[in-house]
Formats: C-alpha cells, structure tokens, sequence
C-alpha cells in the first residue's frame, strides 16, 4: 500500500452531518480530521421528510415555560447512523485516523494519518464543507471577518435548581438565546429529573473577547432567567410559620466549560462555489435533505432503513 495512488472520482471533505449526509446521497467517499457530532438538543423539524433515508421522522414535544414544543428526530443519531453505514459500504476509508490534508498540484490530495503515515488520493473534485487542517487551496482559507458569528455553548453543573420539569427555555437574546436541560452526567443511575445545562448564545469575536458575555456573565443571565420561569433551588425544610410550605435554598450553577464553534457559511445566496476542481456547498443540512441531491443509491438506502430498524 505504501507509495499507492488511490482515486475517486469526487471525494467529500467534511465531518459535520452536512458533509455525511452529502456523502450519503451521491454514494461518495468521505475524510475529514475532525467529526462534529451535532449536540443533543440539535433536531430536524418534526415535519421534514426523511424516507429518503430510510428513516421516518418521529415528533417529540419538549416541554418549556410556554408550553410544548414539537420538534424531530436528534440530528445527532442521523449524524452516527449514516457515518456507520457509510463506513459499511466502504465509503469512508480513512476513519477517524486522518490529522492533516494538504491538497496539492495535479489533483492530489495528500492525506497524514495519526502515526504520521502518508496515504495519497488522486481526484477529479472535491466537496469541501469543512476546512479544519486542510492546507494547500488557497481558496479554503476562511476571512478573518470580525463579524463572523460563532455559536457559543456554556456547559453548566446545577447544584442547587435541578428538579424541574423544563426541558429547555427560550431566552431570545442572542447572549444566552436557549438554554437546554438534560440529565446530568455527573450523577450514576437513571435520574431524569436531575438535570444539569447548556446555554447557546451567538456571539462575534470581539464579543467573545469582551468580559461582558464571558461564562461569568452567561451564568448569571441563566440564573435570572431560571428565577423568572419559577425554577428554585432544592428544599431547606418546612416553613416555621406555616407548615404546608417548603423553604428553599438559592439557586446555584457553575460554570463547567465554554466550547466556541463556527458557524457553516450557508447564508449566501449560492448554494455552493465551485473554483477550479473545488465546490465549496453551503447549504444546510435540511436543503440538503429536501432539494439538492442527487438521491442514494438503492444499496445505500436499504442498508440504512434495515439498520435502522435493528
């Protein structure tokens, strides 16, 4: 295998569910040096068609301060589910071994691997949605725009506020727009009603470099925001003066971890750039879904809907 020139037609660049879905629909291989697995509170709409998957699309109500809200399926199990049954047909031949990608002249794509092993493809085209650790096209470096937005996810460990019974809480602003609650990790067995939280914010990089929507501050704003929908701390004991209440202790939240992500570029006008032998797609997952595919092969279809339903 050593010295070996691979070749593919297309070859897709990318690890978010963009780029597998993409690959998915035209039956192409798939590289990446980063996989970016959704978040769980990511869903498709309830109301999108995915038989095109061979999955259908199931509604699930989530339950916040102004009632239900119906949303799909978690991306993030379409996301795994279409990357193992691209990897059963072959179609992602590197795994997640891959560190660095350097496209280089005549179409080549040279690809080191995690123990510094060289594998080289030859191509027709690439499909890039993700430039993470590609080098080489200097059409894929991204601007350095201050306005750039990023999406912004606060983690945080509840101490004392973690029985309720929300599921998640629009705030609208964009520093701490939704706030997501989930099961905490941090505690062994199945306790659903304990839950810990992400706050989502989006925010541009001179934001991000202002204390003012530092963690410090996100964690304040969700602490107000759980005090205004009625969320209290966990009991202190019956209430002296009238036995039939319950006191309660403050509400307290820590700060575990801030991640920063970039958002895709799939607000422009085009759907995808092509320049030389490099389409650049910006479309998003559900235009992907919906519109612009060329439809899986029969092999990889029956493959999902039967994998699916194991």
């Amino acid at each position: 295998m050593k010295g070996h020139l691979y070749h593919y037609d297309k070859i897709v660049i990318g690890g978010d569910i963009r780029a597998v879905l993409f690959a998915y629909y035209n039956d192409l291989p798939i590289v990446f040096t980063q996989l970016r697995e959704p978040v769980f509170y990511e869903r498709f709409r309830w109301s999108l068609d995915l038989s095109s998957l061979g999955i259908k699309n199931l509604a699930v109500s989530l339950s916040t301060p102004s009632g239900g809200w119906s949303y799909g399926i978690e991306k993030n199990k379409i996301w795994r589910h279409l990357l193992y049954i691209l990897s059963m047909a072959g179609r992602v031949p590197m795994s997640d071994k891959i560190e660095k990608i350097r496209v280089e002249k005549g179409n080549i794509l040279k690809i080191t691997t995690e123990h510094s092993r060289l594998i080289k493809f030859s191509f027709d085209k690439l499909v890039v949605f993700d430039d993470h650790n590609v080098e080489g096209y200097p059409s894929l470096k991204v601007i350095n725009d201050p306005n750039k937005v990023y999406r912004v996810l606060d983690w945080m460990n509840v101490r004392s506020g973690m029985n309720h019974t929300y599921d998640m809480i629009e705030a609208g602003d964009k520093f701490v727009t939704q706030i997501f609650f989930y099961p905490s990790e941090r505690i062994d067995g199945d306790h659903k009603d304990r839950k810990d939280l992400v706050a989502i914010s989006y925010l541009t990089k001179a934001e991000l470099d202002c204390f003012e929507y530092s963690d410090t501050y996100a964690r304040f704003k969700v602490c107000d925001t759980m005090k205004e929908v009625g969320i209290r701390g966990r009991r202190n004991g019956r209430d002296p003066r009238d036995p039939n209440k319950y006191k309660y202790y403050a509400l307290k939240v820590e700060a575990s971890k801030r991640e920063i992500v970039p958002l895709p570029e799939t607000d422009f006008p085009e759907i995808s750039e092509e320049k030389d032998n490099l389409i650049i797609v910006r479309m998003t997952d559900e235009e992907i879904i919906e519109w612009h595919y060329s439809g899986p092969t029969d092999k990889l279809k029956k493959l999902s809907s039967r994998l699916w339903k194991l």
